[in-house]
Formats: C-alpha cells, sequence, structure tokens
C-alpha cells in the first residue's frame, strides 16, 4: 500500500505543554520500537512560543505511514480532539540534506480549490513549482535552505491540496515565498482555489507581527512625539488633501500632488461618490510648486498651481503619487480617474511659468493599479500597484487583500517611450512608496504588512532580487530619500481611523448642516520617520491628528533644513525644521 501523510493540529490547555511532550516522547519510544510503519514525525510550535515552549498553547504536526493501522493517543492535556487530515504524495522530497538536518521554522499550507478540476490544473501547475524547487535543492548537495517541499493531494475528499516545507533559517524561508515564481504560481492560479490557509507560525506570526502594532496605536493608548526643532501647520486655507510631495533641491522648490475631490472619489481606500458641482477654488485637484527658498516671500507668492495646458482631462483630473525628472523637467502624475482609469499623465514643466504642458497619457494593462512612481531617467520608471484586486473591482476582496497580507500589490518598469517593455518586477503586500537609497537599491513600502522591502535592482536586466525588510509600527505609505541619504517615511499607525475619515469624507460640506462640517474633520494619526542602516528606525513625529492628520509624505531638503508633510486628508502642510 502507498505510504499516507498525516498533518495534525492540536490545541493545549494552557501551561500543559510540557505535559503533553512528556507524553508525545513515551509514545516515540514506542512507535520506534513497535510501530515500524511510522516513518517520520515533524513537530513544530508557533513561533510566537519560540522563546518559552512552556507557555504553547497548540502544536503541529506532520507524519509519514505506511498504513492506516497507526497508535492515536492523546493526552489529557488536549483541550480538543486531533484534527486529522490524510494525504497522498503529489511530488516532492523530504529530506534535502540526507542527513535529517534540523529546521528552524515549518510551513504548512492547506488549499480548498473550487472543484476537482480546479484541483487537476492547480496540481499540475504545483508540480512545476515543486520540481523546480528539487532541482535547485539537488544542485546545493544537501547545503541549501530547503530541507523539505511537498505537495499533496487530498484523501478526505476531491478538492482538497497541501503544501509543506521545512527550512533551515527562517530568512531563507522569506527569500523563498518572495521568489518570482513562488509568487506566480499564488497569481496564475487564483481561480483554481476558495482558500489557501497557511495553518501555522509563519503566516499566523507575520500577520500578528503586522497588526500588533495597529492595536496597540488605537485611540486612547497613542502617545504623541516631536523630535523636530520647530514645526507648524502652512496653507491650510490654500491647500486640502494633499498626499505626495518631492522637493528639487537645484530649483529650491517642491512639488504638492493636492485633490480636494479625494473626499469622494479615492480608488484605494474604496470611496466612489457621485461627483458633486466644484466650488471655484475648494474643491479643484492641482499639482502645486512650493517655493520654500526665497527668503521672505509671501505665502500668496510662495505656492502656485501649476496651470495644465494641451490636458484634455482636466475636469477628471485625481492626482495621487507625482516624480519628477528634472534632467528633462518631465513630471509624472498617477490620475486616478473616474472615465478613464488609473492612468499615468505626463506633463512637461515649465517652473518659472508655472506651466505643465501635457505630453502623452499612458495606460496599461500592467498598471491597474498605480500608487507610487520612481524615475530611472529617460521616460523609465519603476510604479507599484497597490493591489491585484483594486476597490473598483471589488471593494470587498481589496479589503481582504489588505488585511490578510495576500502579495497582491506589484512593482513594474515601464518605458514610455517603449510600453511593450513594461514588466512585472516582483509582487509585494499593497506596494505603495517606492524610492531608492543608492543607485542599485530600491526600497518599497508595505501598507498592509508594516514596514519596508529592499530590493537589489539591475538596470542591465531590469530586474529586481529581495535583500531584506523591516518593520516598522504603522502602515507605511510613501517614501522619500534625503540628501543624506536617509530614508524618510510617513504612514498611518491606526488603520481603522483612517478608513473612518475617509467613509465620512463624502458627505463633507463646510458650508452645510452641522453633519456635513463635522464630515469633514480628520481624526486619524500621523506617524513620521527616518532610517538608515547604521541608526536603524528613528521616529521623528507621532500625532493623534489632532494637529496633523494623516500623514502620508515626508521629504525634506537637508542643505536648507526645510521638511514638508503632507496628509492625506488634512488642510494645508506640516513644514519642519529639523
Amino acid at each position: 500500500m502507498d505510504d499516507f501523510y498525516l498533518f495534525a493540529n492540536c490545541n493545549f490547555v494552557p501551561d500543559r505543554y510540557n505535559d503533553w511532550q512528556a507524553a508525545y516522547d513515551d509514545l516515540a519510544s514506542y512507535v520506534y520500537s513497535s510501530e515500524p510503519t511510522t516513518k517520520t514525525y515533524y513537530f513544530g510550535i508557533p513561533i510566537d512560543y519560540a522563546h518559552d515552549y512552556s507557555k504553547a498553547t497548540s502544536m503541529f504536526a506532520f507524519e509519514i505511514y505506511g498504513s492506516r493501522d497507526f497508535l492515536e493517543r492523546v493526552p489529557a492535556a488536549s483541550t480538543t480532539d486531533l484534527d486529522l487530515n490524510h494525504y497522498r504524495l503529489v511530488t516532492g522530497f523530504l529530506d534535502s540534506s540526507r542527513s535529517s538536518a534540523p529546521a528552524e521554522i515549518m510551513q504548512d499550507i492547506r488549499i480548498t480549490c473550487t472543484s476537482p478540476v480546479s484541483r487537476n490544473i492547480l496540481r499540475d501547475s504545483l508540480t512545476k513549482l515543486v520540481e523546480t524547487v528539487q532541482t535547485e535543492a539537488s544542485k546545493a548537495a544537501g547545503t541549501g535552505d530547503i530541507l523539505t517541499y511537498m505537495a499533496f493531494a487530498s484523501l478526505d475528499d476531491d478538492i482538497g491540496a497541501r503544501i509543506f516545507g521545512r527550512w533551515r533559517a527562517r530568512d531563507g524561508l522569506e527569500r523563498f515565498i518572495r521568489r518570482v515564481d513562488v509568487k506566480d504560481f499564488w497569481m496564475e492560479n487564483k481561480e483554481n482555489y476558495l482558500a489557501a490557509l497557511a495553518v501555522i507560525a509563519p503566516y499566523l506570526y507575520d500577520r500578528y507581527v503586522a497588526l500588533a502594532p495597529m492595536l496597540a496605536n488605537a485611540p486612547g493608548k497613542f502617545e504623541d512625539l516631536n523630535a523636530f526643532k520647530a514645526h507648524e501647520v502652512r496653507f491650510g486655507d490654500r491647500l486640502r488633501n494633499c498626499e505626495d510631495v518631492l522637493f528639487e533641491e537645484g530649483m529650491g522648490v517642491a512639488f504638492l500632488s493636492c485633490n480636494p475631490g479625494r473626499d469622494r472619489w479615492n480608488t484605494v481606500m474604496g470611496t466612489f461618490a457621485p461627483p458633486v458641482t466644484k466650488r471655484d477654488g475648494q474643491d479643484s485637484a492641482h499639482i502645486w510648486i512650493y517655493d520654500y527658498s526665497t527668503p521672505d516671500i509671501p505665502d500668496s507668492e510662495a505656492i502656485k498651481p501649476l496651470k495644465l495646458e494641451d490636458y484634455p482631462n482636466a475636469d477628471d483630473f485625481q492626482p495621487l503619487g507625482i516624480e519628477f525628472d528634472a534632467g528633462t523637467s518631465t513630471l509624472y502624475v498617477i490620475n486616478h480617474s473616474r472615465n478613464t482609469g488609473n492612468i499615468i499623465e505626463v506633463f512637461h514643466v515649465s517652473v518659472q511659468d508655472a506651466v505643465a504642458k501635457h505630453m502623452v497619457t499612458l495606460k496599461h494593462p500592467l498598471l491597474e493599479t498605480p500608487n507610487s512612481i520612481h524615475s530611472l531617467g529617460g521616460g523609465k520608471m519603476l510604479i507599484t500597484n497597490d493591489h491585484y484586486i483594486g476597490s473598483l473591482k471589488s471593494r470587498i476582496l481589496s479589503k481582504i487583500e489588505t488585511f490578510s497580507g495576500i502579495p497582491g500589490g506589484s512593482v513594474v518598469y515601464t518605458d514610455i517611450h517603449n510600453p511593450s517593455h513594461t514588466k512585472k518586477l516582483t509582487h509585494v503586500p499593497f506596494a505603495n512608496g517606492i524610492a531608492m537609497t543608492n543607485s542599485t537599491t530600491v526600497a518599497v513600502a508595505s501598507s498592509s504588512k508594516s514596514g519596508v522591502y529592499f530590493y537589489a535592482f539591475s538596470p542591465d536586466t531590469t530586474t529586481l532580487e529581495f535583500i531584506k525588510s523591516i518593520r516598522v509600527p504603522f502602515a507605511v505609505d510613501n517614501l522619500s530619500v534625503d540628501g543624506a541619504g536617509k530614508l524618510l517615511m510617513a504612514g498611518h499607525p491606526f488603520a481603522p481611523g483612517l478608513m473612518a475619515v475617509s467613509k465620512g469624507r463624502s458627505r463633507c460640506d463646510v458650508q452645510g448642516s452641522e453633519e456635513e462640517r463635522k464630515a469633514c474633520e480628520c481624526t486619524a494619526p500621523s506617524w513620521v520617520a527616518e532610517w538608515t542602516e547604521q541608526e536603524g528606525l528613528k521616529t521623528v513625529y507621532k500625532n493623534s491628528g489632532k494637529e496633523f492628520c494623516s500623514s502620508s509624505t515626508f521629504a525634506r531638503d537637508v542643505a536648507k533644513n526645510i521638511g514638508i508633510v503632507t496628509g492625506l486628508y488634512e488642510k494645508g502642510l506640516l513644514v519642519v525644521k529639523s
């Protein structure tokens, strides 16, 4: 009879793990001496309890038997019966080390397909992936990161599948799950499965790490902090809902992307209220130029809106991320248009005249949810997509993608002069801001994983290779790099607060009823930080939202000691000195 493979999840009475372990030590001795059909046991506990096994409240087991007639002994320390699931092997390898090398971490993914036919399709695709991994493991001759990688089909039903893997260390698993072929497998098979649940520590711990800071930043727990030498909110009577800012230090100006219309149209957050008649000077979106370098310039002259020339879509201008190529005076603007979808607008800018002449509009199927841009020069760009399923397609699925941490977002390379060269480089959960810390390192913000991913960029092959990621205690929005090489970031420490503001803003009318005026308020907290490899993460500003809310970007001119923080739903800018 063929071997069959068993996955078991069991729960313990709190503080009874040691009793369980003692019972299984006895069982292991018996099985080794008296149960020849038992071929292997692998046990794992959640990473949450790696510091103290005795506190563990659950355990995962992977076992192989040559027969279904095996001994089950469940000690009284268990709070529930064993959750047993039986499988047959499709393909894979059990021990690439050939020496029973210990694993620091295991990953178990349980898949429920939409139908038996879908399982067959997924099985074929999974077989190709596993065989590729197995070939690489064989070449490593027992020294590779991956000790076990196996694909299974359920014996209990005809729609279940499973993937089990063991890694020498966690960083090996982190590299593996970010491989292009691994992420492509999941994205290409989305229609074939209803759910894919990673049932043990790596995934669950990862979501805990991402969500725990948000809970710690809830109202009543949040503490303000200000490390700036000076700061003030400016231009509150002229600017509103500014999402992005970038400094052009050679010109002494900053570009600002501001859109009051975000109150009623936000494709990232899922706000789709019908448009209203625009009030002159209050509701129109603009790219503003801020002259921060001319001494004693009055506020009325310091900021000017760019006049858009030869632009046919001015009434449906919904700007988000922006980028400026000073060498060619080219401004790139992500436009989440109501009528034409998510597009990239390209302008030639005269800063002196405050004029932006429209050159071309870029629309591409790989750029469905564009969020942020980094220019490589000469029309070449790296662009983030924040979701695979945007809110325009499905609000519910988009939110599931956000809070589950599924890597549906992406980084895409494109060239406005050769759009056919557009290609997807990597997947990132809720990919948001993007910047280069040096000529070869790309940083990408992940809003759902509360962190920043770093990649090595090869301009010759136009590829990204994952280096590492860092965690931060807030959902990072946009990134920038200052003249000293510091990575600057701003974001949202309490997502439910930001979602509440976004949901209510469609009713905002400062001249309306008390309820409509109240909808214009913004109480979403802000968090601003900087990071370097040498010093790590340093928080420079935290606010509950009473002074400045919904921070989205932090950028600065180090030489002139001026910085700007924008607020997604805030009036004005937070202008700071370090």
